[in-house]
């Protein structure tokens, strides 16, 4: 379950746009988002709207201030981390990881926010393991009808 669909969105906005944050988007960030983008449980206008600020990263604040799910929050601090220490860490970076972590301090009970983000990412790997025993299952198939 995403919780609330606002915040998931707002919490994937302000992702991608800290990626920009130090005026470089490398090719693992990309790479990082692109894997990311597979599977996230948005669809339509708001996969359309990541995929333009994808093109056009926007300024993280105004999504980061829309991140209002506890579990998005630690979600966001998390992923936050991961981007900031794939390249050199800067200045601007360790400004919104502060800010981050004042608004995370702000809004939630940091453990509860811990389990659900663990528990969605749990949920993840499930889906995405599913995923590959589907096609597997597929190839399965297909090799079962030239046998015959």
């Amino acid at each position: 379950m995403i919780g609330n669909k606002e915040s998931y969105l707002n919490l994937w906005r302000a992702v991608i746009g800290l990626t920009a944050i130090d005026g470089v988007v490398t090719d693992q960030e990309k790479e990082w988002l692109d894997t990311f983008l597979v599977n996230i449980r948005l669809e339509g206008d708001e996969l359309e709207i990541l995929k333009n600020d994808m093109k056009d990263p926007k300024n993280p604040s105004p999504f980061i201030d829309k991140v209002t799910d506890a579990a998005h929050l630690s979600q966001l601090h998390h992923l936050a981390n991961i981007i900031f220490k794939s390249d050199n860490f800067d200045h601007k970076e360790s400004v919104y990881l502060d800010k981050i972590n004042k608004l995370i301090e702000s809004k939630i009970d940091m453990m509860s926010a811990m389990r659900k983000s663990q528990d969605h990412i749990a949920e993840l790997e499930m889906i995405k393991k599913q995923k590959q025993g589907q096609i597997k299952g597929f190839f399965l198939h297909l090799v079962d009808i030239f046998k015959k």
